[in-house]
Parts: C-alpha cells; structure tokens; sequence
C-alpha cells in the first residue's frame, strides 16, 4: 500500500514539473504577443471614446462596433481569433502580462507625447 502511494504521489509530482504551457486547442492562428499589446491598447481607446459619447450620442455605439471591426480588419484579426488568443494568454499568465505592461507603457507614452505637445 505504501509503495503504491508512494508511485502515485511521484507521478504527481513528475506530471506537475511538466510544460507549463496553455494545452488549449485553437481553433485559429494565434495573434502575436506584439500585436494583442496593439489591438488592447487600441480597443481601450475605442471603449474610452464611446463611454463619453454614448450620453449624448446616438451613433456612438455603431461608431465603435464600426472602429473595432476597423481595427481588426487592419490587423489582420478576427474578433473570435482575438477572444480565442486572449483566453490562451489568460491560461498563460505571464504573456497576458506582457500584453497588458505593454499597452500600459503605449498609453503612458502616448500621455506623455500629448503633454508635451
């Protein structure tokens, strides 16, 4: 009995010390890391814009469904191959960190450069 709880508990161990990597299967080509900092960057503006006009504007809504589908299109994305890449890099952790640094530090520069002008 000990030597099989023993087995058991060193396959645990061996199968925890495995790749570390998101085994999701996709459905789509992953959206590079570079790229996701782009469009998450570029997809909060879009949502920022409409949040303040959509109070006093009745086009607001259409005007951003209208920008995302703009802003994917020239990318390259779909919107599902962008959801299902975000969901991976969810799995992933330390990217989906890198994605998020990465569109901070856009929108820090971005302030910055808008400061100094």
């Amino acid at each position: 009995m000990r030597k099989l709880l023993f087995a058991v508990l060193c396959s645990f161990v061996l199968l925890s010390c495995g790749n570390t990597k998101p085994q999701m299967e996709l459905k789509f080509p992953l959206v590079p890391v570079d790229t996701m900092v782009v469009l998450v960057y570029e997809l909060q503006l879009i949502e920022s814009v409409h949040a303040v006009r959509s109070y006093s504007d009745s086009l607001a809504t259409p005007l951003m469904l209208h920008r995302v589908h703009t802003l994917f299109e020239q990318h390259g994305v779909s919107k599902e191959q962008f959801e299902e890449s975000l969901r991976y890099y969810q799995e992933s952790g330390d990217e989906l960190d890198e994605i998020y640094s990465g569109a901070v530090e856009r929108a820090s520069e971005a302030i910055a450069k808008a400061e100094s002008e």
